[in-house]
């Protein structure tokens, strides 16, 4: 993948019968519409790849395997001062 990926590059990727795919990147945890969460990629602030650009996509066998760690916020899991 590229240093600076962006959500079509990502997207392809996902699409493409690989095995594996580790996201190395800031992202957004949305508590209230899971499904708006995003991965914080080049192009963010203007196409987002979120949960549910993600579970839109139409991946055929063999499934890839989806790894984000989410460090820091998104382990709190939207409870302040654990």
């Amino acid at each position: 993948m590229p240093r600076n990926p962006d959500k079509a590059t990502a997207l392809c990727l996902l699409g493409s019968g690989i095995d594996l795919v580790q996201f190395f990147c800031h992202g957004l945890v949305d508590y209230k519409e899971p499904i708006n969460s995003k991965l914080f990629l080049h192009d963010w602030q203007t196409d987002p790849v979120t949960a549910g650009s993600i579970m839109n996509l139409d991946i055929r066998n063999p499934r890839p395997m989806l790894a984000f760690l989410s460090a820091y916020w998104g382990a709190h899991g939207g409870v302040e001062n654990l």
